[in-house]
């Protein structure tokens, strides 16, 4: 029996599955699932450490260190949600961390790529192992196969129910950093979604976006009171933020002072992990279906592997949608 034939039966994930299974902590999960999930594992007498695997290792490599990925639940689910998938494939693991080398890739079959990496690193990676995925950014540019969530789509339905419901002094809060090389600066493609849509609705006000460099809840607070300083009664009555870790800084600053969410601002998140639906009030918050990246991109490299190579480079963008919680009306 596999974690897919669990996963079925349960009526979840077959990255909740896994992560129930190895005792992961920080998943939050109700104790009826975990001990759902358990009995079932124990019915079908699943045992990981004796399920037959294939004699092969897909590399995962991720682009930030395993201390950066602990306080960022978005790249953590992600990572769990491929490994869920290849083990389930039958395929060994080879993980590495930003901060490690990757020549071990080399031995790989394969290799996916999970984050934001410079194009020399891409090069670099390609050059390790030509049968390459990236999961998380278009890499097209590079004759890379990718998966990524379609966040046009879901930044225009944010900013449509912000007007819908009379906000129409519309902020964003985002984040643009470098990548982990430090060679080229990351350029956030929703703020081209924000402002583009914003300026067909004649709305755009420059002074509302707030960057800031790096993602964390500290630089959300930071980024949310230097605007507020500057803004007071100006300050924008629905605000946007790029991540749910952002977004919860931003909610830091407005109850610190007295800025009733959502009556006096209207508090829409991007990615929907636990720390949205665990803020107070819960943040409304851009889904982003991880484990289904997951499951397309480890379909694409075993077609690859399969194949020898692609007869062209594919990008295969994934949906997002919407949950609406208390921080929105």
């Amino acid at each position: 029996m596999s974690l897919k034939d669990i996963a079925t039966k349960a009526g979840v994930s077959i990255t909740t599955v896994s992560r129930i299974l190895n005792h992961d902590s920080t998943l939050s999960v109700g104790a009826d699932t975990r001990e759902r999930v358990e009995k079932i594992a124990t019915e079908l007498n699943y045992r990981p450490s004796k399920r037959k695997s294939r004699n092969a290792t897909l590399g995962v490599v991720t682009w930030v260190t395993e201390q950066q990925e602990q306080n960022d639940p978005y790249y953590q689910t992600l990572r769990l949600a491929v490994e869920a998938e290849i083990e389930a494939a039958g395929y060994k693991i080879t993980r590495i961390f930003g901060d490690s080398a990757w020549t071990n890739v080399r031995r790989c079959v394969g290799v996916i790529a999970i984050g934001r990496f410079s194009t020399a690193q891409r090069q670099q990676l390609q050059l390790l192992n030509p049968k390459l995925v990236i999961i998380g950014d278009n890499s097209l540019e590079n004759d890379i196969s990718c998966v990524a969530s379609d966040n046009e789509v879901g930044v225009q339905r944010v900013l449509q129910d912000f007007i819908a419901h009379d906000r129409q002094n519309i902020g964003i809060l985002i984040a643009e950093g470098r990548t982990s090389d430090d060679t080229e600066k990351i350029y956030d493609r929703r703020l081209v979604d924000y402002r583009h849509y914003l300026r067909s609705k004649h709305l755009y006000q420059a002074d509302h976006v707030f960057v800031t460099s790096e993602v964390s809840r500290q630089a959300g607070y930071l980024a949310t009171q230097e605007a507020y300083h500057e803004l007071q009664t100006d300050f924008p009555t629905a605000l946007f933020a790029a991540s749910d870790i952002l977004a919860l800084g931003a909610l830091d600053f407005l109850k610190e002072h007295n800025l009733a969410v959502p009556e006096r601002v209207s508090l829409v998140s991007f990615n929907d992990s636990v720390l949205a639906e665990n803020a107070e009030p819960p943040l409304t918050s851009v889904k982003v279906d991880l484990p289904l990246m997951a499951k397309r991109g480890v379909e694409m490299i075993l077609r690859i592997i399969n194949q020898g190579s692609l007869s062209v480079p594919e990008r295969l963008i994934i949906g997002t949608k919407i949950n609406y919680r208390e921080s929105s009306d």
